[in-house]
């Protein structure tokens, strides 16, 4: 099972296209990790490709994209649009090249692929990637909710994760950034140093 997060810089990247148009992207995405200075999702190796679906890069893209608009003309017909509170459930996710459409119309938390082939689900995870350490390498506040805790609700319990580019971003017109320190063998988390001019 595998969910599937790429970025918030790769959402902002497919959600303004026409269907066509992230077809296209994708189909660039053959030959090039990012585009726009985004990342893109990765191919597995041809030989993988071929193995599992019959087809590879460009024609297994061109496949996805009949079968993506397919199910989305389906879902509006039956008054059920695909958008970002939808939630899709790829059955045989296998390396993701039809779920990568969806990503353009559904939330990344509300798409789900599962496979039997565990060699599947590792190539998901390497080929999308993890949306929290993008997001983080972006200078984005990383939230995972845990839950617990009777006060507040669960969305205020977890794990959170605030890199030093989101702090000069958000807090240096407040504070001035004096020191990051990050050593987990001295201390269990990031310690930053701020003070105000």
């Amino acid at each position: 099972m595998n969910n599937f997060k790429l970025g918030s810089d790769f959402d902002n990247l497919v959600s303004p296209l026409s269907a066509i148009e992230l077809l296209n992207l994708f189909i660039q995405s053959c030959s090039q990790t990012k585009i726009n200075g985004t990342l893109v999702p990765m191919f597995p190796p041809e030989e993988i490709q071929q193995q599992f679906v019959g087809a590879s890069y460009e024609h297994a893209l061109y496949e996805a994209y009949l079968f993506y608009s397919h199910v989305k003309t389906y879902a509006q017909n039956l008054g059920v649009p695909l958008n970002n509170e939808r939630k899709i459930l790829d059955f045989g996710c296998g390396w993701e090249r039809i779920i990568r459409f969806f990503f353009k119309d559904v939330h990344d938390e509300n798409l789900l692929g599962i496979d039997v082939d565990p060699l599947m689900i590792t190539i998901c995870n390497e080929t999308l990637g993890n949306r929290a350490i993008s997001d983080y390498e972006s200078g984005n506040f990383v939230h995972s909710p845990t839950g617990a805790g009777d006060i507040r609700n669960s969305s205020f319990y977890g794990e959170t994760v605030i890199p030093r580019t989101y702090i000069k971003n958000h807090y240096q017109k407040y504070l001035k950034l004096r020191d990051f320190f990050d050593n987990v063998n001295q201390l269990p988390q990031a310690l930053f140093v701020l003070q105000k001019d």
